[in-house]
């Protein structure tokens, strides 16, 4: 609740628009971001490499290296606070105990040389204030409550001597030590096999509903999104061209985008078939489509769609609403036409 007494979401980017300067032009690597994660819910974020997915992450935990990069415009807010105007010390005080980060590959993330549970114990003494035996008995009991075996005889080994998945899981059990409100989690379990990436993401549903800890889940894999996700935004070329509830937008899509990444999921066919592709690639960003940065690729663009950027149409549905960047959504007939099976291809125009 804000002073008004008007419950706000845990997490909102509005407009969010982030530039990386270089010695070839401006990277305009997000391009007006507007997001939203409620308290205890996880949110899917997908899309393909270099779509910004991890940018928005980074930006939101204001781990962008310093001085290499602008926010030309937007926010990001943290239970109504302000997280772009706060200094690198206060956001020492944020990070770990209101946020929390869980990167793709865990190996690059741990120190080499301090043993596990050191790493853990020393987050929890810095945000706690326990003792140093205090701390190093609560990181063994995150270790066991993370599925880890002899989590004792664990918390004394170096990273290096830890299979991949259990690594991620201390790297899991790091990140939620101090309870979090929310944990930004950049693809954890891509370099996971299957067996282990279910176990992964089991524990991630089961600590955010024990915690009442939001998840903001990047990933690439809408089967990952169906399976932990409440809602899902759908990212392209630095912008989400389409949010909502996931059991609409995985049954219904709207934008030619997300049609055409579910198109393409693999186990959609047989194995004789010859699998779909997107043509062509994400767009140099150093010189972004003036227009709708996915009209290079769809099938349905016009010159409407080079010339001008879409508007974002929402529409409620009975589990939250549904958000579509596109010009074939221009009006609710065009909107309600492609929702009764006109699809992306009736322009409605």
């Amino acid at each position: 609740m804000n002073e008004e007494g008007v419950k706000v979401p845990l997490l909102t980017i509005n407009d969010l628009r982030v530039e990386f300067p270089t010695y070839w032009g401006t990277v305009k690597a997000l391009d007006g971001v507007t997001l939203e994660v409620n308290r205890g819910e996880i949110v899917g974020l997908v899309g393909e490499s270099g779509c910004g997915k991890s940018v928005t992450a980074m930006t939101v935990m204001r781990l962008l290296p310093p001085g290499q990069y602008r926010i030309a415009s937007g926010s990001v807010k943290l239970s109504g606070e302000e997280l772009l105007t706060k200094t690198e010390r206060e956001m020492e005080t944020i990070r770990g105990k209101r946020l929390a980060m869980v990167f793709q590959e865990p190996m690059t993330s741990l120190n080499p040389t301090i043993r596990v549970g050191e790493q853990i114990a020393e987050v929890i003494r810095v945000h706690q204030g326990l003792s140093r035996a205090e701390a190093a008995e609560r990181a063994a009991q995150l270790l066991h409550s993370m599925r880890i075996p002899d989590a004792e005889r664990v918390s004394r080994q170096y990273p290096f001597q830890m299979s991949g998945g259990m690594r991620q899981r201390a790297m899991l059990a790091m990140a939620l030590s101090c309870g979090p409100d929310l944990l930004v989690a950049d693809e954890p379990t891509t370099a996971l096999d299957v067996t282990v990436q279910a176990q992964v993401l089991r524990l991630i549903q089961q600590k955010s509903a024990e915690l009442g800890t939001a998840v903001l889940f990047i990933t690439h894999d809408f089967g990952v999104v169906a399976q932990v996700c409440r809602r899902v935004a759908v990212m392209y070329a630095g912008t989400v061209v389409e949010a909502g509830p996931v059991e609409v937008v995985l049954r219904e899509p709207l934008h030619p985008y997300t049609r055409a990444l579910l198109t393409a999921l693999p186990e959609r066919f047989s194995r004789d078939e010859r699998l779909t592709v997107i043509p062509g690639s994400v767009p140099n960003l150093l010189h972004p489509p003036a227009g709708c940065r996915f009209e290079p690729r769809c099938p349905h663009g016009d010159e409407h769609c080079r010339a001008s950027k879409p508007p974002t149409v929402s529409r409620p549905t009975g589990l939250g609403e549904h958000r579509v960047a596109c010009w074939a959504m221009d009006g609710n007939q065009a909107l309600a036409g492609a929702m009764n099976g006109g699809g992306v291809g009736e322009r409605g125009r």
